[in-house]
């Protein structure tokens, strides 16, 4: 089964995205603009700044998940796995955050990947395109 992509939440501060299967996909930064964004394939001019606020695998404990930034590695995670802040400790994954984020589940059973994502810069803020609708 292949790694299929599901977007949850996208608004132009924070992403959630679901992966279910087995394989590599990669988030791409630059098609998480939004749909009501005059130019949504587009950053505002200012660099991306996208940190992993998030990230809960469920898989058996023989299977592994690779998340890489830039070539390099940001989680190894064998068996199921969280990483999360409580909203009171803003902990981030920062580490390449102006990078895309590559998923490789290397599973003999189908996994299940949700990664929440914090947009701090390079999107274009609701204020920017109200203007232009």
């Amino acid at each position: 089964m292949a790694l299929v992509k599901t977007i949850l939440k996208n608004d132009y501060r924070e992403t959630i995205i679901k992966f279910v299967g087995t394989g590599t996909d990669t988030i791409v930064l630059n098609t998480l603009g939004q749909p009501e964004d005059p130019n949504p394939q587009y950053p505002n001019g200012t660099p991306f700044d996208v940190v992993i606020l998030s990230i809960s695998i469920t898989q058996t404990d023989n299977d592994h998940t690779d998340i890489t930034r830039n070539g390099q590695t940001v989680i190894h995670a064998h068996g199921n796995w969280d990483f999360q802040t409580d909203g009171i400790i803003t902990a981030v994954l920062k580490e390449n955050s102006g990078s895309d984020i590559v998923v490789n589940a290397t599973q003999n059973n189908t996994c299940t990947i949700i990664i929440r994502l914090k947009k701090l810069s390079g999107f274009t803020a609701p204020y920017e395109w109200e203007d232009q609708k």
